[in-house]
């Protein structure tokens, strides 16, 4: 305020939809889609949100900083990832998702990590190293709900807020498994007497965490 005058700042995130950028490759075991760019996830978040289940083999590339661009799952309860991503150990900074919350102060979003919704996927290799992912349930560093799936040698130390199920790695797993996989969370906090966990805050089903720590 200077003499009655109030000026104002814009602060603008950029959305997945704004920044979507196609990867190279065909998608295929031999021609992975490779993923180097926040564009390139971006992309991925694309298919899922305008009505296809994205399958494929995907290959990141490079460290990825997602700063400035709020983060909108892959794969979502109707459209879900059932491919292969492979991290290569490169770093993804600064996932945060949507922090908006109802008129009780939940938050509204379910299925929320990188992946919201993995069906018949493999998930490997994947190094998400900041950032806050927050959600009502389903909520998890890696993927909110895994069916079926295998997620392997990953790592998350984002601080996480659910009202349920939630957990470092995944918030829900259905028969699917979870090997090598580690969770140093600054926080995981779960407003109900809602099903928390380091690794997983669900197991439902036949599922199996093998060799994992969480700290």
């Amino acid at each position: 305020v200077d003499n009655g005058v109030v000026t104002l700042y814009a602060v603008w995130e950029e959305t997945w939809a704004n920044y979507a950028v196609a990867p190279s490759g065909q998608g295929t075991q031999s021609n992975p889609y490779l993923i180097s760019s926040a564009g390139n996830l971006a992309w991925m978040v694309n298919q899922t949100e305008n009505g296809t289940s994205l399958s494929g083999y995907f290959v990141q590339t490079a460290h990825i900083n997602l700063s400035g661009k709020k983060w909108l799952p892959i794969g979502n309860s109707t459209y879900r990832f059932i491919g292969n991503y492979d991290g290569q150990g490169y770093a993804i900074t600064n996932l945060n998702t949507s922090d908006i919350k109802d008129y009780y102060g939940n938050y509204l979003n379910d299925y929320v990590g990188l992946f919201g919704y993995v069906n018949s996927a493999e998930l490997q290799n994947i190094n998400i190293l900041s950032g806050n992912v927050l959600g009502y349930e389903y909520v998890g560093g890696i993927v909110g709900r895994a069916n079926y799936s295998t997620i392997q040698c990953c790592q998350s130390y984002v601080s996480i807020s659910a009202n349920n199920r939630a957990g470092g790695i995944v918030g829900t797993i259905i028969n699917s498994t979870i090997y090598g996989c580690y969770a140093k969370s600054s926080s995981i906090s779960i407003n109900t007497e809602g099903a928390v966990g380091g690794i997983v805050g669900n197991v439902a089903s036949k599922s199996y965490i093998i060799s994992c720590g969480f700290e």
